[in-house]
């Protein structure tokens, strides 16, 4: 009986444990989501700014041995800076790794949760289904004929 007054109480318990965890599985997310978008712009504007100044030494060397009269020269060419190697950058920044890590132990925290929820329902379902067999047992004179020492149901 106590089972039956408890059960609610714990499916509501479970439930809300549940509904943190899924918030804060978005948090997480969104968390990861707002470090990947600065880093990927912070970076980008980093190699880009590398690669610029790379191409004006190279223009600057390239200019000097012009000028020293070397032949066969080829002015060099404007580097571009790829998705790649951004997305490089940006995956092996600390900062969206510890925002990965985050968002990886809120959806397990999430998974968790979602079993005890489910884990909840189903043994509310359970004293449901057993408190309409014993209303059942009640109804049926044979078996309440069994409990009195008369016959015996079988379950």
């Amino acid at each position: 009986k106590a089972e039956f007054i408890r059960c609610p109480g714990d499916v509501a318990w479970v439930n809300a444990l549940y509904a943190d965890a899924i918030k804060q599985h978005g948090l997480a997310k969104h968390s990861r989501e707002q470090t990947y978008a600065s880093l990927y712009a912070d970076h980008r504007d980093r190699l880009e700014d590398a690669a610029h100044a790379d191409h004006r030494n190279a223009l600057a060397q390239f200019d000097a041995d012009k000028e020293d009269g070397k032949r066969g020269l080829r002015a060099p060419t404007e580097p571009k800076v790829t998705e790649a190697m951004v997305e490089g950058a940006v995956m092996g920044d600390r900062r969206y790794d510890t925002a990965r890590k985050a968002e990886i132990n809120a959806e397990a925290n999430l998974a968790l949760m979602r079993g005890y929820a489910e884990g909840a329902r189903t043994k509310k379902e359970a004293l449901i289904s057993l408190g309409a067999y014993a209303r059942e047992e009640l109804r049926d004179p044979l078996v309440r004929a069994g409990r009195s020492g008369g016959m015996r149901s079988e379950d």
